[in-house]
């Protein structure tokens, strides 16, 4: 893989005008890319829970850990073996064997085309699967897996399109850009992703570090992190500062008994650098740059999309997803000092309280508990 990276390098700067080797080079360097990892046999999170290993356990759970996962019987959550589904004069048939997971798309032209899933993605309340299409793309199949239990209605399959016919031509058909993993979903899903877009040949020589998002997403200087540990007689306090030192808020949130709502006790420092960490996948924004660096800055790397009403309700809060950057910052909450992991767990991401008891963390219940109040 390193070989093959050394000479495509070397032909994008000696043989721009020759497309020949590109194309020779685009199935082996994507493929190489795509499944390789730089700590080598082992995956990242491996790495990390030797010394770790009960936050890895906590993290191996959550969202983050479920983002993307190769398709296979341990992750797809998928009845494979439903009937086929009719949808606006298309027929959709799902397909599973000893070489995976398909689905068949026949059209009016009464032709079958197939396509093998290589990737589950997301896990709950629904679950999407990428196809590999030529030219290094992937692309999000247009159904998806309802996986709330049955109960609730789910366990079954969905189009993501359910009332209208999408054709080929629509930039909402499956197989446009606006479905491509790798120019839209890549960068939040996995660790360490680049898109390495090739404009002359319309391809992508994606590449991640793990293939779901993993502690480097959020720790800075993670490889290096690593290396040191290895030679612990060159572990400063100042490499141990720059490494994680968004986690070090250096005070806390008490709330005295005479108190209605908790005050910060500590230095007024404000360091939005965890905040910007989240940002980067939590946030409506348009990418400036290739990948996803935690060292850096937010808005070196990302413009963010303005108060639309497309976006926001009229009172700030999101219509959509998890994109809650901006609204956070408008609330009283941020001003205050308060951060993501104040409410959440920064691991397995789940609330640290259920229901109002969160908010009656830093706010009186007698006061904001109430009916009056709430």
């Amino acid at each position: 893989m390193i070989r093959a990276r050394r000479y495509l390098n070397a032909v994008k700067r000696h043989c721009s005008d020759c497309l020949l080797c590109f194309i020779l080079l685009l199935g082996l360097v994507s493929k190489a890319s795509a499944e390789g990892v730089q700590y080598g046999p082992i995956t990242e999170s491996q790495v990390c829970s030797e010394c770790h290993s009960d936050i890895v356990t906590k993290w191996a759970s959550s969202h983050h850990a479920l983002s993307m996962q190769q398709a296979e019987a341990r992750t797809v959550l998928a009845d494979f073996s439903q009937p086929s589904i009719n949808h606006h004069g298309q027929k959709i048939s799902f397909y599973q064997d000893a070489e995976g997971y398909r689905f068949g798309i026949k059209g009016t032209d009464g032709k079958e085309n197939i396509f093998k899933v290589k990737y589950a993605f997301g896990v709950t309340p629904l679950q999407q699967y990428l196809v590999e299409k030529n030219r290094g793309k992937l692309q999000v199949f247009p159904f998806a897996w309802d996986s709330r239990p049955k109960s609730d209605g789910g366990q079954k399959w969905f189009p993501m399109y359910a009332e209208e016919y999408i054709p080929e031509g629509d930039r909402l058909h499956w197989q446009q850009p606006l479905q491509n993993w790798n120019g839209m979903c890549g960068d939040c899903h996995s660790s360490g992703f680049k898109r390495n877009y090739v404009p002359k040949i319309d391809s992508f020589l994606s590449s991640f570090t793990s293939v779901n998002v993993s502690c480097s997403s959020c720790h800075a200087n993670a490889g290096k992190h690593v290396k040191q540990q290895k030679k612990p007689d060159q572990i400063t306090d100042a490499w141990k500062e720059s490494l994680l030192s968004y986690l070090d808020k250096k005070g806390l949130f008490e709330r005295r008994a005479e108190q209605a709502t908790a005050q910060w006790t500590g230095p007024h420092t404000r360091d939005n650098s965890e905040i910007e960490v989240c940002a980067a996948c939590h946030s409506h924004r348009s990418p400036l740059v290739d990948g996803i660096d935690p060292a850096q800055p937010f808005m070196d790397q990302f413009s963010p999309s303005l108060l639309d009403d497309q976006l926001y309700f009229p009172d700030g809060q999101i219509k959509d997803e998890v994109y809650v950057w901006g609204s956070f910052l408008q609330s009283k909450m941020y001003a205050a000092g308060v951060s993501c992991r104040d409410c959440h767990d920064s691991h397995s991401l789940q609330l640290k309280q259920v229901g109002n008891a969160l908010c009656t963390q830093c706010h009186a219940p007698q006061v904001f508990d109430t009916p009056k109040h709430h």
